[in-house]
């Protein structure tokens, strides 16, 4: 799997090769370049990789070419240092070759996994930075030099603080996500056991708790993706669209939430013939928008990810309501009725249950 995620991120490297695509934005940008065996993982495990497991690959994909060409700076810069302090007229020999054992496992580690994503490992390597650094025995710095320090320590204390105060609020937003998690896990074990209301009441704790999560977190997908789903068991596909549309717009690449999207999109063109009952389905333009709609989400999900069998299904059961209401409008359905044929035969092929 890291193979191949190496293989989609250098892709992505060579395609914006002078600035990347911006720090932290892998995650959400890696699928159209997925292999295929990236696309059966995801199929069958329903996982994909967060990040690129290569420090100096992952560098160049968040800021281009200048970015790994600094990381790798930066280690070089580290192991060149560390073996001339090991030099032996250093008096500080064995630490030299301390630091370059550090750094040589660092510089391996960070080829083959990575570091600097790591919280305990990015602050040990930046640690030892700033061990080495000292150790090198700078000359005394003058009064200039003393006032520029200074500001340059208030400027880091600033970010430090801007850090903190947003992580914290990221924190929170994890915690009212976990939260909901838990309602909606005793929502379902409350409809095991029968509990209607409760199961209910519990879904709407979560979805509160859902909103708050988006206002801490107002570039993560879940919050939103989450309420979609709670729209969706509680028959609000309205609702469910709005929610999906935001998680897409965060997240514009996950088939999981095309898929979803192009189920809420069924399910309102249904409540659009059960309010419009008696009436001509083709002339109910809301309703034949949102076949349209479900159908353009099935085929993106398609599209980034071929064999995903709930695409397949999705556009089977659109294709499948379309032709009904051309039957019930006393129309030629047999199009129709082959496409929904096609689309549940792969759905099918490809393991949907």
């Amino acid at each position: 799997l890291r193979l191949n995620g190496y293989h989609g991120a250098c892709r992505m490297m060579m395609d914006h090769p002078l600035l990347g695509i911006g720090v932290g934005n892998y995650a959400t940008e890696n699928m159209p370049y997925w292999t295929s065996y990236e696309k059966r993982w995801f199929i069958t495990e329903g996982k994909k990789n967060y990040h690129v497991h290569c420090d100096l690959i992952e560098a160049g994909v968040d800021a281009g070419i200048p970015g790994s060409t600094l990381y790798l700076a930066l280690l070089l810069w580290a192991l060149l240092a560390s073996f001339a302090l090991a030099s032996p007229s250093s008096p500080s020999q064995r630490a030299g070759y301390m630091f370059a054992a550090c750094f040589t496992a660092f510089a391996v580690d960070g080829l083959f996994g990575f570091n600097l994503r790591v919280p305990v490992s990015a602050g040990l390597f930046f640690l030892l930075i700033g061990m080495l650094e000292a150790s090198r025995g700078a000359p005394h710095a003058g009064l200039a030099s003393r006032s520029a320090n200074l500001l340059l320590a208030l400027a880091l204390l600033l970010i430090a603080g801007l850090c903190t105060f947003f992580e914290t609020r990221a924190f929170l937003g994890e915690r009212c996500y976990q939260r909901a998690n838990g309602a909606q896990y005793w929502a379902a074990d409350a409809a095991q056991k029968g509990g209607a209301q409760k199961e209910a009441r519990l879904f709407e704790a979560g979805y509160a708790l859902l909103n708050q999560a988006r206002q801490y977190l107002p570039w993560d997908p879940r919050p939103p993706e989450a309420q979609g789903q709670i729209d969706l068991k509680l028959r609000r596909p309205a609702q469910a669209i709005t929610r999906f549309n935001e998680a897409l717009a965060r997240h514009p690449n996950h088939p999981g939430i095309l898929i979803s999207l192009a189920q809420a999109h069924v399910n309102n063109a249904l409540t659009c013939l059960s309010e419009a009952a008696g009436k001509n389905p083709l002339e109910n333009a809301s309703f034949l928008d949102n076949l349209d709609r479900a159908e353009a989400a099935g085929r993106c999900a398609a599209e980034l990810c071929e064999g995903l069998p709930e695409a397949y299904e999705a556009l089977g059961r659109a294709a499948f309501l379309r032709a009904t209401a051309l039957q019930n409008g006393h129309q030629d359905a047999s199009a129709a009725l082959t496409e929904t044929e096609k689309q549940l035969l792969q759905a099918l092929h490809y393991g949907t249950p």
